[in-house]
């Protein structure tokens, strides 16, 4: 049997429904696909670090919630540097380290031999000084009569000289000794002036103390 074609008509009134039909469906697929959630991960578990596995944070010092770990407090040593002083009450072994900052301290503008000169001659003019002992060696220096405000336990810790002026020099010293009262101090100044005489004095050296 044939086929008999559709008609014009027929064919005209079928194909708009089609389209239709078509845009419809491809409209119902966008929105399906517009909704369609997104596929779902599993939910991880909370990672928690232990002690022994949490890495290590860098320490900044701006971190204001670092909590620092006491330090020791480091051991005193009389070891000083060439500025540095021992604290008070080291006793005799801290005179070595105060000999070595009063010399850094000093010009080194005198010959040797009369540097040793002169500091033997200061400390024993401040001895004389400070205890009344062998005053009279320096009658000009030390009127006679004149009161004494002796010290004792008295030490000579350092001494250093340098030259003040032609035919001068200065000594610069530091001691320790108790006042009359019984107050004991150590790291006490003391400067001696002393003039080159054209003999030598009582002392078999050409040199007097001077004011």
């Amino acid at each position: 049997m044939k086929r008999r074609p559709s008609s014009p008509r027929a064919r005209r009134t079928r194909s708009p429904l089609a389209l239709l039909a078509a845009g419809l469906a491809l409209v119902l697929l966008g929105v399906a696909l517009l909704y369609e959630p997104e596929p779902s991960t599993p939910e991880q578990p909370p990672v928690t670090r232990s002690a022994r596995t949490a890495p290590q944070r860098p320490l900044h010092t701006a971190d204001r919630t670092l909590v620092r770990a006491p330090q020791p407090e480091p051991t005193r040593s009389l070891v000083t540097g060439p500025g540095e002083l021992p604290a008070p009450g080291e006793g005799p072994r801290a005179d070595p380290a105060i000999q070595r900052v009063l010399r850094a301290a000093v010009p080194d503008d005198l010959p040797a031999p009369v540097a040793r000169q002169v500091e033997a001659l200061g400390r024993a003019v401040l001895v004389a000084d400070v205890t009344g002992r062998g005053r009279p060696l320096w009658p000009a220096y030390f009127p006679p009569g004149q009161p004494v405000r002796a010290f004792t336990r008295m030490r000579v810790q350092a001494t250093a000289a340098q030259a003040d002026g032609t035919n001068r020099a200065v000594v610069h010293l530091v001691w320790a000794g108790a006042d009359p009262g019984g107050t004991y101090r150590d790291g006490r100044p003391h400067t001696l002036r002393f003039q080159h005489t054209n003999k030598p004095t009582l002392q078999g050296v050409p040199w007097t103390p001077v004011p």
